[in-house]
């Protein structure tokens, strides 16, 4: 399992998803939900309508919840 490069925290994929949504697909450094929200200055309820809004889209990395 991968680990953010900024805490070591070890990551779901959910925070994969967040890394390339937000940084962009292409990267190979991948960070957890707390270092992005601080980066991106996003609270729990930004990330919740952010991961909604991808959702709706139609997005491939953020996949209807079952």
């Amino acid at each position: 399992m991968s680990r953010c490069v900024r805490c070591e925290k070890e990551l779901i994929p959910l925070d994969l998803a967040f890394s390339m949504k937000l940084i962009g697909r292409q990267i190979t450094k991948y960070y957890c939900r707390e270092c992005l929200k601080k980066d991106f200055s996003l609270t729990d309820e930004d990330l919740a309508r952010l991961r909604a809004r991808f959702q709706a889209e139609g997005c491939a990395l953020f996949p209807p919840e079952d």
